[in-house]
Formats: C-alpha cells, sequence, structure tokens
C-alpha cells in the first residue's frame, strides 16, 4: 500500500515596520511560498489587511511576530505583547500581540524586529558560530539586538539601544535632532528620518559625495564603539543602513575606531598593526539575502565609501556589513 508524501507543515511571519508590513508564509524561513507587503497605516486598520493575508493561505502552525519597538516583554500577562512609548504614536499602548492572535486565530509569538533579524542571522547567515553578537539597522529608526550564546539576555523589554547617547559636536552638525523623546540620540540623528530632514531631501537622492554620509559615518562609528565597550561582542552586523554589491557580497569588512582599543584587554596583533586588517582572518559566512532593510530610506549604494571609513578604521570587533537583497531574489 502506497503512503501518500506528508506535506510540510507551514509558518507564518510578520515583520512589523514603520513604513510597511511584510508578510510571509512558508515551510521555511529561506523558503517562503507567499509574501505580501502592506503599508503602515493605524493599527487595527493595517491588522485586518494582514489578517486578510493569512486567511487566503493554507493554515500555518502558528505566526512569528517581528515587531519595530519598544514591546513590552515581561511575564506580565496583561501587557505582554503590547507597544510601549514607541514614536509611532496611534500605536503606543496597542496590543499587537492579542489582536493578531485573535484576528488569524493561530498561536503567535512575537519579539522585537531587530531581534528576529540577529536570531535569523546567528542562525543562517553572518552571525554563525559567533557566541556574542551584536546586530544593528538603520532605517526609519535605529535598532541593535546583543545575543549571548544564540539568545537575547532576560529582560522586561528589549533594550532601545538606538537610542543610545553619542557625542552631537554641534558646530560641526547644527541638526537638532528627530527624536521626540531624547532629539539627538543615535536614532534622533542617524537614522533615515534624520538624515531627510537635515538635508531636507531623501536619504537615495543624496550623492555619494554628499556631506550627509561622513557624518553618518562618524555617528554609526561611535556607536559601535559604544557596543564594544560596554558588551565586547565578537561580530557587529551593520545591516539596513549598509550598502553591497549586488550578489549580496559585503560592502565592507574592518575594524572600529581607533579609541575603541583603549584599555582593551590582549588587544590582538592586527589591532595593533593598522587599519584594514582583520583579526579572524576566515572568511565570513554570507549575510543573509532577508528583506532586513528592504525600505527605500537607503539605496544600494549611496554609502559604500563612507561604511567603508568606519569598517577600515582600527578598533576591536569585527565589523561585518549585511547586505540589503530583496527577500524574493533570494
Amino acid at each position: 500500500m502506497r503512503r501518500e508524501a506528508q506535506a510540510e507543515p507551514l509558518f507564518g511571519g510578520v515583520e512589523a515596520g514603520g513604513t510597511t508590513f511584510r508578510c510571509a508564509v512558508g515551510p521555511h524561513p529561506l523558503r517562503p511560498a507567499a509574501t505580501v507587503t502592506i503599508p503602515t497605516h493605524g493599527p487595527e486598520e493595517t491588522l485586518r489587511e494582514v489578517a486578510a493575508f493569512f486567511a487566503g493561505q493554507p493554515p500555518v502552525q502558528c505566526v512569528g511576530i517581528a515587531s519595530f519597538g519598544p514591546v513590552d516583554l515581561g511575564e506580565n500577562a496583561d501587557q505582554y505583547g503590547r507597544l510601549l512609548e514607541t514614536p509611532k504614536l496611534a500605536w503606543q499602548g496597542f496590543p499587537i500581540l492579542g489582536f493578531l492572535q485573535d484576528a488569524i486565530g493561530r498561536p503567535c509569538v512575537i519579539d522585537t524586529d531587530v531581534t528576529a533579524a540577529a536570531l535569523a542571522e546567528h542562525r543562517y547567515g553572518a552571525g554563525q558560530g559567533q557566541d556574542a553578537l551584536v546586530y544593528v539597522t538603520v532605517g526609519t529608526g535605529v535598532g541593535a539586538a546583543y545575543l549571548a550564546d544564540g539568545r537575547p539576555p532576560p529582560a522586561r523589554f528589549h533594550a532601545e539601544m538606538g537610542h543610545c547617547l553619542i557625542p552631537h559636536d554641534r558646530q560641526a552638525d547644527s541638526f537638532t535632532g528627530m527624536c521626540p523623546f531624547h532629539g539627538d540620540c543615535l536614532e534622533g540623528l542617524a537614522s533615515a528620518t534624520a538624515v531627510a530632514a537635515r538635508w531636507r531631501a531623501a536619504p537615495e537622492e543624496l550623492p555619494d559625495d554628499h556631506p550627509a554620509w561622513p557624518l553618518e559615518a562618524s555617528y554609526l562609528a561611535a556607536f559601535c564603539v559604544n557596543l564594544v565597550r560596554v558588551l565586547a561582542p565578537r561580530r557587529i552586523l551593520l545591516g539596513g543602513a549598509a550598502g553591497t554589491d549586488e550578489d549580496g557580497v559585503p560592502a565592507g569588512h574592518g575594524r572600529l575606531p581607533r579609541r575603541s582599543r583603549a584599555g582593551s584587554p590582549n588587544p590582538d596583533r592586527s589591532a595593533r598593526a593598522g587599519a584594514g586588517r582583520r583579526t579572524d582572518r576566515r572568511p565570513s559566512p554570507r549575510p543573509l539575502p532577508t528583506s532586513a532593510g528592504r525600505q527605500p530610506a537607503f539605496s544600494q549604494s549611496k554609502r559604500r565609501q563612507q561604511l567603508q571609513q568606519v569598517a577600515d578604521a582600527v578598533g576591536i570587533a569585527p565589523l561585518v556589513v549585511v547586505p540589503r537583497k530583496r527577500l524574493e531574489k533570494a
């Protein structure tokens, strides 16, 4: 008697972003069977469109939600999965997890978008084998996630590292910042939103030799120095803002600014030797061709030269620029 082949179980994914929601159904994260992109409007309108997408697909086992933050990830059952004080004012306090679980009718789990990207890179991409990893994404906002042994540390909610304070020379940059909470935090100075407001032009419209890009690189470099000093990661993945070649090869590998080495234990030989050298001579795993950074805020190649300046400065942790290739090209 011949047995019929059993269909692979399907899973759902929702990338909840400030500009768009991207939804997918498939048997594996790298093999989506169906995808859709939905413009972000008010919470109920947007999430009803998300639920309608899943209603038109075969049943899924569960749905993973990677959401912009901050999200309450604590143990309080009443607040778990609810958005906190996000700059997206219409979404503040909205129970995104509970609403989608009720609307889709399937079990749902939630974490922040940047943590989901970090977990994906650790499992499938440029973070493989790294026991201390930071993933940074720059787009409408700035986010970062830290993984230790492949897991985010326990916390009441996701740490908003994109809102950390960095040096701001107001003589060199008189822009006051765009963050509604802190003004000139990293996100207020270096997000795509900040770049557009400071220069009164969309980032993708600025030429390669525009002064926006060295300034952007300096802010990202300062942030990476802070990451090295506080978390001592073995690898920092820079995504969202990073340009790459069309085939997904990282635009730059390298090191962080020289001042990050001060007081570091056992600086390696290449860190003492000079710029542009890496401790780990083995080829880095290829970063994922994920949907992270697909939003049009930054073009594929606009800031390669300036990001290379970040990567070529001498420091401690290897810096890997993660590609911005579209999911449907994977």
